[in-house]
Parts: structure tokens; sequence; C-alpha cells
């Protein structure tokens, strides 16, 4: 009696391992792709259609622009997220006959994500920096910083747990800077619009 007890137990144990390892492996494997981290690298590029006013002349150009950014959520709420980010972006030179500008800028940006239940997130954004400019004109140059802002919005499309595509307009101002060209102190007011697409990748 006591030998058929314990094969019984025995066997009862053995069944109750080997369901455990089955859950502890259903769980692993459900739960590998998720990443813990928050944060998150990013790599952007597109159109840059710029404009630049300086004493009463103006022109215009597209070009193109990059940006690379690393950033991390903030908060989750109820209806979103909210995620920072700081981000270096490079405005490509636009021409007009004898006139050259080009930018870079550093820049802190603030993003809203809206939840709404689908992979495809809609996204509001702004940004506040510096603007690194340079001018060019008849072959004399002179550079300048100067505060700059930006306005964005676009879509966002989750293609697994870590990787997210962007796609957005976004209006960027570098406000007014001086510059002395030839002797001459003028007035450059440069700003642009940019359709960018990128990549976010959580770390």
């Amino acid at each position: 009696m006591k030998k058929y007890l314990l094969a019984i137990l025995a066997g009862t144990c053995i069944a109750g391992t080997a369901q455990a390892g089955e859950v502890v492996k259903t769980v692993y494997v459900n739960q590998a792709p998720v990443s813990d981290s928050s944060a998150y690298v990013a790599l952007r590029g597109g159109a840059n259609i710029a404009k630049v006013k300086a004493e009463g002349e103006k022109f215009d150009d597209t070009s193109f622009a990059v940006a690379a950014a690393v950033g991390s959520q903030i908060v989750d709420l109820k209806t979103g997220s909210l995620r920072g980010e700081v981000e270096y972006t490079y405005n490509d030179s636009i021409e007009d006959k004898d006139a050259e500008y080009d930018a870079q800028l550093l820049m802190a940006n603030l993003y809203y994500d809206f939840d709404i239940n689908s992979p495809v997130t809609p996204y509001v954004g702004a940004g506040v920096g510096v603007a690194f400019n340079d001018v060019d004109y008849m072959d004399r140059s002179d550079d300048g910083t100067s505060f700059a802002y930006s306005l964005s919005a676009g879509v966002s499309v989750a293609v697994n747990p870590k990787v997210n595509v962007d796609l957005g307009y976004r209006y960027l101002n570098m406000t007014d800077f001086d510059a002395t060209i030839a002797g001459q102190d003028i007035k450059v007011k440069p700003y642009s619009h940019q359709i960018l697409a990128g990549v976010r990748v959580a770390l």
C-alpha cells in the first residue's frame, strides 16, 4: 500500500514539475520581445523647404535635412504619453544667385503621442533650442547663433515592440540674427517647412 501511495505521489510531482516548466517557458517566450526601457534613439531625414529674408530681400530653395536624437518617455497618461528628446539637426545649404545659407541646430523636443488603440499613433510636438547659422554672399561669409523653435505633427507606426517608423511635418524657425557681410550689418531671418521620415529604436 505504501509503495502504491509513493508511486502516485512521485507521478504527481513529476507531472506538476513538467507543467510548471511549460508555464515558465510560455511566459518567457511571450515576454521576450518586450523592451523594459522607455529610452530610444532616433534618426530622421527629408525635405527642407527653407526661406530666408535679409534687408528687404528674400529667397527660398529646397534642400535636405537630417537629424539624430536620443529620448525617453516621461509620463504615461490615460489618453496617451508624453516623451522628450534632445536632437541634433543639420539643414543643408540653400542657394539663390550669390546668396547661400545653411544651419545646424541643437533642440530639446517634447512630443505627445495619442493613444487610439492602434499600431498607428498620431503625435504633436514642440521644441526649443539654438541654431548655428552660416550665411554667404558674394564669396563673403559670416555666422551667428540664434534662438530656434519648432512645431510638428505626424503619425508613428509600430513595426514591432522596439521599432517605430515616423512620418511628419515640422515648422522650424531660426528667428533672426545679425550678420556682417562686406562691412555691412544685415539682419537675417530664416525658417523652414520640413517633411521628415524616420525610425525610433527602443534601447
